[in-house]
């Protein structure tokens, strides 16, 4: 019974901090959220998984062990337990995140001038846009196209032409825009929720294990790669 206890908390403490409010900050931060929030957040949710052993074991499971103990020293010991137990696992886990930083900030973070000259020579692709009229509708060039970000029932379309940056805005949602552009081949992906780049127009991007920022130019903003995006983004760009 105590094991089975004692894993579930387990369960419920990792699951909710991957899954639930870990995820929810590491994407909200970005490039903000580096190795000492990892580690943060490692360390709450051991605590946190102390706290519930601590309780379980005095009230439920091993009461009589804890009658020998006050409440404070009987308190520590479950902590102490729980730090003993977890902290190879979290060592070993802060390690391999870590690494996986260093390595995609240090390999992974191409040069503008990189990137600009892997792309000379692809084929210019098109994809239109169609508006409620044949003059609302909006052709994309991948040589201008830049990034298409969502905005309520509307898209706002940026792209790069002659050294200015245009704005377009078109009624259609981020979903059917993703659909357009897989049916005209059109080097597109989307990197987050509300957000789909053309990948041959990234100057630049840098990032950790928890997401990327892509760079498009001084005066754009930057646009985010989310944490379930990663592996293909990382398949399309290293590819």
């Amino acid at each position: 019974m105590a094991s089975t206890c004692f894993s579930f908390i387990t369960f419920i403490f990792v699951f909710s901090m991957v899954f639930g409010w870990a995820r929810y900050w590491s994407e909200r931060l970005a490039e903000r959220w580096t190795i000492s929030y990892e580690l943060l957040s490692v360390f709450i949710t051991v605590t946190g998984i102390g706290v519930s052993n601590h309780l379980i074991m005095r009230f439920i499971v091993f009461p009589e062990v804890y009658y020998a103990h006050s409440a404070t020293e009987a308190f520590f010991l479950s902590l102490g337990m729980t730090y003993a137990v977890a902290f190879f696992p979290v060592v070993f886990i802060i390690l391999i995140a870590a690494s996986r930083s260093n390595f995609r900030e240090n390999t992974n973070s191409p040069k503008t001038s990189d990137v600009i000259d892997d792309f000379h020579d692809e084929v210019t692709h098109t994809a239109v846009i169609d508006g409620k009229s044949k003059e609302n509708s909006i052709e994309l060039r991948s040589d201008s196209f830049l990034y298409a970000k969502s905005a309520g029932n509307y898209v706002e379309f940026y792209s790069e032409i002659s050294g200015t940056i245009q704005k377009d805005l078109q009624r259609i949602t981020l979903a059917k825009l993703e659909t357009v552009f897989l049916s005209q081949e059109f080097p597109a992906l989307k990197t987050h929720r509300g957000y789909i780049v053309n990948t041959k127009k990234i100057l630049s991007y840098k990032g950790n294990a928890q997401g990327y920022l892509l760079h498009f130019g001084d005066k754009l903003e930057k646009v985010p790669v989310s944490r379930k995006q990663i592996a293909d983004f990382e398949r399309v760009m290293n590819g």
